[in-house]
Formats: structure tokens, C-alpha cells, sequence
């Protein structure tokens, strides 16, 4: 593949991703993990309910400011353990090319998403 060229996918691959924005719920630091993170709990409403995951978030957030805040996660993925714990959904943010430790949130630019799916 070319420099700069990236992989196709088909559409159809990328419609099964199922991207759904949630209101974190709780939000303790995860000291457990292998690299910094943050353990959450995610309420995505009545459909798929509260699920947990942990995201490398620390460089910008503490767990205490993120309760209430709204985020954009993959929920159709199957669960993966994180020292121990239950990763549930995949939470999306931007990663910094220079410095992968540097994570910024995806979020909705609206309030009062809670379930959505993003299309």
C-alpha cells in the first residue's frame, strides 16, 4: 500500500459498528491497569441499559469530571478483560499521532442524546 494510502472498507462492514452516545454515570481512577486509565460506567438508556468500560483518559480528564458528560462509545463488541476488569464498550477519543498517551474525547455537540446511535 502507498504512503498515506489507507484500507478500504465495504460499507456494509462499517454499517454493523454500532456507535451509540452515553452519559457517564461513575467514574473512578483504575490503578490497576497497565497504562493510565479510568474505569466507567456508561448509561446508554432503556435499550442497552448502564455498561462498564476502561479508557485511557487521564492525561485530560478526572474521573470526577467526567460523570455526567456525554460520550460516544461501540457497544456491539465483545467484552474484554482489563487487569481484571470487565471492559464492556469500546469509549471513542482522538489519539495524538506525536504522543499516543494523549487522548481527547469524541462527544455529541448536543445534550439529551442518551441512546442515539451515530448514523
Amino acid at each position: 500500500m502507498p504512503d498515506g494510502a489507507l484500507p478500504e472498507i465495504d460499507f456494509g462492514h462499517f454499517s454493523e459498528v454500532d456507535i451509540r452516545s452515553g452519559v457517564v454515570t461513575a467514574a473512578t481512577a483504575f490503578p490497576e491497569a497497565r497504562k493510565p486509565a479510568i474505569k466507567l460506567e456508561v448509561d446508554f438508556g432503556p435499550e442497552i441499559g448502564i455498561r462498564r468500560s476502561s479508557a485511557q483518559l487521564t492525561r485530560h480528564y478526572r474521573p470526577e469530571e467526567l460523570v455526567g458528560s456525554e460520550v460516544l462509545a461501540v457497544v456491539n463488541l465483545p467484552p474484554r478483560r482489563v487487569a481484571g476488569f470487565r471492559s464492556e464498550v469500546l469509549i471513542l477519543g482522538m489519539i495524538n499521532p506525536q504522543d499516543p498517551g494523549e487522548v481527547v474525547l469524541v462527544r455529541a455537540d448536543r445534550a439529551g442524546t442518551r441512546g442515539w446511535r451515530l448514523g
